[in-house]
């Protein structure tokens, strides 16, 4: 019923009120073949400006998306939203909160918000065969199913719902002013949000952290001199379930820290590799200091971390 990254304005309390965008002005800003970008301008309640922009990149599954707002000065009761109406039969929703998963309703504690959760970095929707993942680099919090109600009952409060809108329609919560205390403040100017999509097979929980990983720590162009010895990683990691989530020099650069992740629902193992020899591996604590040695296999219990130090020779 809508289009994906649609705008949606509520001005006031009430979701059924929401306004979209007008004056919609498309150009194709790249043509390609490295780099495809559509730029969509629009006026926008709120707002002075909207300029949506959404970019693909050759060779790469990955939709990359940003939405810039003028936002306008406003003292009233507000919220602006991106709806990503997702249609995924029989849909499961899943929500990246750093080492963990959370499926909305399953997940939740009774007396925990319906409406609106945080995510550390992505939000998966994902049926039997196929789903798709969002990266929400700006704007962490997503709306479950439907745009918040902040109508008051009448007992003056607003009431909060028991169960999660059924469903793979999800909202990015960009902003509001629903704060109720005894003073009015506002929020005016230039705000850029920018996510990432990326469509898939079946639910893959390895991909999905790779993916948000990803997102949050991209690579760094840097110059490089043609005629340097090429740098090689210090180590491998062999074991397709199992993730490398820090890499940290200590003792002035004399050894490694790397922390392992096992985002799975079961027991793994890994095997580091030493680019050089004689390297020493050895369990460790959180600062890095040795506990023991250890061979190249590390096994991982479902969900489980585990520090290891590498001493380079």
């Amino acid at each position: 019923g809508t289009g994906l990254f649609n705008y949606l304005y509520v001005p006031g309390r009430d979701p059924s009120q929401a306004q979209g965008v007008g004056g919609v002005n498309v150009r194709v800003d790249d043509r390609g073949p490295l780099v495809a970008t559509v730029r969509v301008e629009s006026d926008a309640a709120g707002a002075t400006t909207l300029i949506r922009v959404v970019q693909l990149v050759a060779g790469s599954d990955t939709v990359f998306v940003s939405a810039a707002l003028d936002k306008r000065r406003v003292r009233s009761k507000e919220s602006a939203h991106l709806i990503l109406p997702f249609s995924i039969p029989d849909g499961v929703v899943r929500l990246d909160e750093g080492e963990a998963l959370v499926e909305p309703e399953r997940n939740q504690l009774p007396g925990s918000c319906r409406d609106f959760v945080g995510v550390h970095s992505a939000v998966d929707v994902s049926g039997r065969d196929y789903g798709v993942s969002v990266a929400t680099l700006d704007a962490p919090l997503i709306e479950l199913g439907a745009m918040t109600d902040e109508r008051q009952n009448a007992a003056r409060v607003r009431s909060w719902p028991e169960k999660v809108v059924p469903g793979t329609t999800l909202y990015a919560y960009l902003l509001n002013n629903y704060w109720h205390t005894n003073y009015k403040a506002d929020q005016e100017g230039p705000l850029r949000f920018r996510f990432a999509l990326q469509p898939h097979g079946a639910f893959d929980v390895v991909a999905l952290r790779r993916f948000s990983d990803e997102q949050d720590q991209p690579l760094l162009v840097v110059p490089a001199v043609a005629a340097a010895l090429p740098v090689k990683a210090p180590f491998t990691v062999a074991g397709g379930r199992v993730i490398a989530t820090l890499v940290a020099p200590v003792d002035a650069g004399k050894a490694l820290l790397i922390r392992l992740y096992n985002p799975t629902a079961s027991e793994t193992e890994a095997s580091i590799r030493p680019a050089t020899s004689g390297a020493r591996l050895f369990a460790a604590d959180s600062q890095g200091t040795a506990e023991r040695p250890i061979g190249s296999t590390v096994r991982l219990p479902p969900f489980a971390t585990r520090m290891v130090r590498l001493e380079l020779r």
